[in-house]
């Protein structure tokens, strides 16, 4: 493993995020051209937007987070659960939550500013599962009621939220991380098998109901 000098970053890490952010741009650029031409008569216009919105705040953010220790977050892991599922709630308020067109009703739009609170949820759901599962280290976590009932019940609160919303995309890639952690964390086997069976089950039940999701 590569370890980086007190007062540093991760190199390699700050590299890989880097790496992937320049091959997304130029993805986006790519698909994005005709459209932005067509609609905007700017070929660069969706490229700028993202640079503008995404990615100078995402680098700023970064920053903040390179040097913020890493204890630091433990700490504010769970008010921040809080907030964000606070924001889940916030998109099926009219006037605040809004669907942009879509059938789903994933976005807060305020005052002109715009964002998905599910994307939100990704990053702090992680933060929140790695802290709370540090606590359980030693075998607490193989516990069915101190390790795999508090478990499924904050991940049923946050997947009732975005199946509400409706976003099954998106709930799948949070439910395989969160299951990711659980089994790195050292989660009963048992559990974890049984957890796999139902999320399968489930998985195809809302497939076989709406054909769209496939």
């Amino acid at each position: 493993m590569v370890r980086a000098k007190k007062g540093q970053g991760d190199r390699v890490f700050l590299a890989l995020i880097l790496g992937l952010t320049v091959f997304g741009l130029i993805i986006l650029t790519s698909a994005s051209g005709p459209s932005g031409y067509e609609e905007f008569g700017d070929s660069y216009y969706f490229l700028k937007h993202q640079l503008i919105s995404g990615i100078i705040p995402g680098i700023a953010v970064m920053v903040v987070a390179m040097f913020t220790p890493y204890s630091w977050y433990r700490k504010i892991a769970f008010p921040l659960l809080i907030v964000s599922i606070g924001l889940l709630v916030l998109v099926f308020i009219p006037g605040i939550g809004t669907d942009f067109g879509t059938f789903a009703n994933s976005w807060i739009d305020i005052g002109g500013f715009s964002f998905q609170p599910a994307e939100i949820v990704k990053l702090i759901f992680l933060l929140y599962l790695c802290a709370w599962m540090a606590e359980r280290a030693g075998g607490k976590i193989q516990d069915f009621s101190e390790g795999l009932v508090p478990f499924l019940i904050i991940m049923g609160i946050i997947a009732g939220l975005i199946l509400l919303q409706p976003d099954l995309g998106t709930l799948s890639i949070i439910g395989a991380m969160a299951f990711i952690i659980f089994f790195i964390a050292g989660g009963s086997l048992k559990h974890i098998i049984g957890i796999g069976i139902a999320c399968f089950v489930a998985l195809y039940v809302m497939i076989a109901s709406s054909p769209y999701r496939i």
